[in-house]
């Protein structure tokens, strides 16, 4: 469970309600008894959905994007080859699942260009670690990216290549790009991440700084308005106290999801040589939250699998399609070390997909007996209550299992409970709201309603018995 931090008054009536308002902290919870925080996985599809299955892919690595437009998911995704050298690649699916590798005809590879190479080196070298982001900003050049590049040639002081740091690229279609502005922070890390979308007019970047006073492994933020001039590195990530000896935070994904920030803190695990990633969250893009358990985002798998031992996932917004949340990821099943260098087939690589129920990273639960929480008080905003919530004391049981409710009152400033809004008269939710469009449903009670409280302070009382609740949020009228 996380720890309940101080919330500034009157912090809760400047959220906007419109957005899922989620159970990750404390912070919408003013009291409660006999309800418990659960911080749940994604669930893997049973196979990659795109392979190496050209000469020129010794490996695709999830070091990459995947975004949806124009009703097609188009993913980003640097190979690994030690005769062909790294690149980035193109892939588009109409469903998600299956995926084409279009002839782009951008780069020569064996005297053909034949090959759906979008991004190669300036020079002689390679490339790792691609995020693209959508601009609406600049229409003309809609969608941006940071990748890392490296130019074979003389070393620096510390046996790297001198020559290495982020580059800042832009298309206009996402098939053919231009690297303006071009290169920046010049000798930082390889494994960099942006948001994929700018906020508060900016593109943010979490990446790693040339060197650090810990001699590990630290993820920095860094943002710009221009990709030109970028801010001061601030720390953002790095092992604490509560952290294996053996561990260093790899890198971090990270998305703006409403009113708050989730992301994947990418875990190294050196012995045993090992990578997953571990599901975080945030208020302000820099103070970032774990859970008590720090279970990983991504089951891990059986040691045959194609995923055993590395997994990661893309510098991406996950994906709303057939009413889930769809993440892709890369995996492979040698690590980082020596088993880094094996030959094929022992250091395959692959990109594959995980899917989550909408907003359902974490959910308070009542079993056994009956819980119930308290919101702070906040001015309501007119629209309809609806919560998004599943009843049912074991998620992986049949929907027919399902024999717990969700009731809510709504009570004045000071906790009474106003004329109309009590839990007798709330009709109670009893089925899983998953299968609804959204996977929210309206609250509603006997001979009241939430829209005439506009403007009002209220707060939310909800009864739980064998339930779990992931979010609530006010309906547009």
């Amino acid at each position: 469970m996380t720890m309940k931090t101080a919330t500034p008054k009157g912090a809760h009536s400047q959220s906007d309600l419109r957005n899922s308002q989620l159970f990750l902290d404390d912070y919408w919870i003013e009291d409660s008894i006999r309800v418990s925080r659960v911080f749940h996985q994604a669930r893997k599809y049973r196979k990659p959905v795109i392979q190496p299955d050209r000469a020129y892919e010794g490996g695709c690595l999830g070091y990459g994007s995947a975004i949806c437009r124009n009703d097609q998911i188009h993913i980003w995704y640097p190979v690994f080859n030690p005769e062909a050298k790294d690149k980035v690649c193109y892939a588009v699916s109409d469903d998600g699942l299956n995926f084409r590798k279009p002839d782009l005809g951008f780069y020569e590879w064996k005297g053909s260009c034949k090959n759906n190479i979008c991004i190669m080196p300036e020079e002689p070298g390679v490339i790792d670690c691609i995020a693209v982001i959508s601009d609406d900003q600049e229409p003309e050049w809609p969608l941006k990216a940071v990748y890392w590049q490296g130019i074979i040639g003389p070393r620096d002081s510390t046996g790297l290549w001198a020559r290495r740091g982020l580059v800042a690229a832009r298309s206009k279609d996402g098939l053919k790009w231009e690297n303006t502005p071009g290169p920046f922070c010049h000798g930082w890390g390889d494994r960099t991440n942006a948001l994929p979308t700018r906020d508060k007019g900016k593109f943010v970047v979490y990446t790693r700084q040339p060197a650090n006073p810990y001699l590990s492994r630290v993820v920095y933020r860094i943002e710009s308005e221009d990709m030109v001039t970028w801010s001061d590195p601030e720390i953002v990530l790095k092992q604490n106290v509560e952290d294996p000896p053996r561990y260093e935070p790899y890198s971090l994904q990270a998305f703006k999801a409403g009113d708050i920030y989730i992301g994947f803190v990418e875990r190294m695990h050196t012995v045993p040589d090992r990578l997953d990633s571990e599901f975080v969250f945030s208020r302000d893009g820099l103070n970032w939250q774990r859970s008590r358990k720090r279970e990983a985002f991504l089951p891990a798998g059986q040691s045959s699998d194609w995923d055993a031992d590395w997994s990661c996932l893309m510098s991406s917004a996950p994906i709303v399609k057939n009413n889930r949340l769809w993440f892709y990821y890369g995996g492979r099943n040698t690590g980082g070390g020596p088993s880094h260098f094996a030959h094929f087939p022992f250091n395959d690589s692959a990109i594959g997909l995980a899917v989550l129920r909408i907003d359902g990273y974490a959910s308070l639960q009542a079993v056994e007996a009956e819980g119930w929480l308290e919101t702070p008080t906040f001015v309501w905003d007119g629209g309809d209550l609806a919560v998004n919530a599943d009843p049912r004391r074991d998620l992986n049981s049949p929907l027919a299992t399902a024999t717990g409710e969700i009731r809510v009152e709504v009570c004045d400033a000071q906790g009474a409970v106003r004329p109309g809004f009590s839990r007798e008269d709330c009709q109670p939710i009893a089925d899983n709201t998953a299968r609804q469009a959204g996977s929210f449903v309206a609250v509603t009670w006997q001979d009241a309603t939430v829209k005439k409280l506009a403007g009002e302070k209220i707060r939310l009382r909800f009864h739980m018995r064998d339930a779990h609740l992931f979010a609530f949020k006010s309906l547009p009228s």
